[in-house]
């Protein structure tokens, strides 16, 4: 009992000193900084697909208000078989 009670204890890591703190809290703050420039990127790129998807819409919407549908013409044709 009394060898894996001293087992146990030697296998437990020692306390972090405060300089490997600040180096984990350093790397942390890179690590945020990253993160924030992605976000920023990303958040830019997706204003850029809205308002593409929105222009898009918009000329769907142009072509067929300037090219009605011949067959809607027909009497009859716009109601579904």
């Amino acid at each position: 009992m009394h060898d894996l009670t001293a087992i146990r204890r030697a296998m437990t890591p020692p306390a972090p000193t405060l300089e490997q703190l600040r180096e984990l809290e350093q790397c942390a703050v890179q690590r945020h900084a990253r993160a924030c420039a992605k976000l920023a990127v990303a958040e830019a790129e997706e204003d850029a697909a809205e308002d593409h998807l929105r222009r898009a819409r918009a000329m769907v919407a142009q072509f067929i208000a300037d090219n009605p549908d011949p067959q809607l013409a027909i009497p009859g044709m716009d109601q579904p078989a």
